[in-house]
């Protein structure tokens, strides 16, 4: 007969058995349980992209739904149309000619803006500068302070 330490270690080690069974089998239900969340994430995401796209079909379909009722419509009414088409190249005519005016003043207004810089300097004393003459050193500070005292004397 066996004794009862015996008996004793071998009831615990069944518990601890049981205990190692129940622990496996508890990760195995947490990691089925992970993957099923998992799953119906993805799911439900892709549901939602499904449904975007369905959405985005739809706009497209009445776009393009809005666009054929427009061209029947124009096809409908063709004097109609030749004139809203004359009005539209009047209208881009007459902001054509527009910019080309505006261009034009602002020409002239740059080159009576660099005539009046011109008689300034011809004032202040710089009537023979060109571009090919080059001021070497102190000349160019003598001349600029000699305008300056000009200008002063103007005012």
């Amino acid at each position: 007969m066996p004794s009862k330490n015996s008996i004793l270690k071998r009831t615990e080690r069944a518990r601890t058995f049981r205990a190692e069974i129940k622990a496996k089998y508890l990760r195995e239900q947490l990691a089925c349980l992970r993957s099923s969340l998992y799953l119906e994430e993805q799911n439900k995401l892709l549901s939602d992209e499904l449904l975007e796209v369905y959405h985005d079909s739809q706009e497209l379909h009445e776009k393009i739904q809005d666009q054929n009722h427009t061209i029947s419509l124009l096809r409908e009414h063709e004097e109609d149309n030749m004139t809203h088409t004359r009005r539209q190249i009047q209208r881009r005519a007459e902001e054509n000619l527009e910019k080309s005016e505006a261009e034009n003043l602002h020409k002239s207004y740059s080159a009576n803006h660099w005539e009046a810089i011109k008689e300034l300097f011809q004032i202040l004393g710089f009537t023979n500068i060109n571009d090919i003459c080059i001021f070497l050193g102190n000349i160019i500070s003598e001349a600029f302070a000699q305008s300056c005292e000009r200008f002063i004397e103007i005012q």
